[in-house]
């Protein structure tokens, strides 16, 4: 009986050393693509990865809701400039609009304005409609749509499956026993995060677009400067405005060289002056 139970010990000790180093080597092999979860017996229950893609089953809240971006450009010629602006405004307040860029630009030739204006998407037509009957004499109209539906659906159920998988691998990241697998664990959920982020931007930045529309709006005044045709008695009156410009610019640049001129005059008479000595000489 003695000998049975001391068997019995041998037995149960050499089942614990080896369930104690199968949790160490699991601890110190997780591997970034799949970290396996252990039972109170060192068995293999599920992988991190499966335990995030089964407990995350994306459910499709925007199905029924297309996600569409619109965009466009209009243009009007206008005789009035200001009462165009507040049409234009005046419309844009009405549909909970806002202006996000504005310019304008006067010459003597004609005078233009643009505005950049959002406006939420479900009184875009509304509003084109609006400013199309009122702001002035429409020159152009360009609008585009572009369904972004699939990849708004894709992006939402990539970022509920990397949220998931983060939360496990926090839990695992509190059961690492070694330094290597704590690194090896950190370098996984920045990864992870790094991928969350990236997808919430890209989210965040169609949401956007999908939610408010883009219209730009060029208005202008059309070509109203003639250039005279000069008459005889304009020509002449130009003519003796160069002229005397003409002396004006001469009595500038003879008054600028004068120290040319006191060098010339010094020159002659030293000459002078020498040729004499020379005659005296002889």
């Amino acid at each position: 009986m003695p000998r049975s139970l001391f068997v019995y010990m041998l037995v149960l000790g050499l089942g614990l050393t080896a369930c104690d180093q199968k949790k160490d080597f699991t601890d110190k092999s997780l591997e970034p693509s799949e970290v396996e979860i252990l039972n109170a017996n060192g068995n293999k229950v599920v992988s991190a990865q499966q335990t995030a893609q089964q407990s995350t089953t994306p459910t499709n809240t925007y199905a029924s809701e297309r996600k569409v971006i619109k965009k466009g450009n209009i243009s009007f010629t206008s005789d009035n400039l200001d009462a165009t602006e507040v049409v234009i405004k005046t419309a844009l307040s009405a549909n909970g609009g806002y202006i996000s860029e504005e310019t304008s630009n006067e010459s003597d030739y004609n005078a233009s304005r643009k505005m950049i204006v959002r406006i939420p998407a479900a009184q875009f037509d509304v509003f084109l409609k609006d400013i199309s009957d009122k702001a002035g004499k429409l020159e152009s109209k360009n609008i585009t749509t572009e369904d972004v539906t699939t990849e708004f659906l894709d992006l939402t159920a990539h970022i509920r499956i990397k949220q998931a998988l983060e939360e496990r691998y926090y839990e695992l990241l509190k059961q690492c026993k070694t330094m290597d697998a704590i690194i090896q664990m950190e370098k996984q959920l920045n990864e992870v995060r790094t991928e969350i982020e990236t997808a919430q931007s890209r989210l965040n930045y169609l949401s956007g677009l999908t939610t408010y529309s883009t219209l730009t709006i060029s208005f202008y005044t059309p070509n109203t400067y003639i250039a005279e045709k000069p008459t005889y008695g304009a020509k002449i009156k130009t003519a003796f405005g160069n002229g005397w410009k003409f002396i004006l610019q001469f009595i500038i640049s003879i008054t600028t060289i004068w120290p040319l001129f006191i060098f010339v005059v010094l020159g002659w008479y030293g000459y002078r002056f020498i040729k004499r000595k020379m005659v005296m000489i002889k």
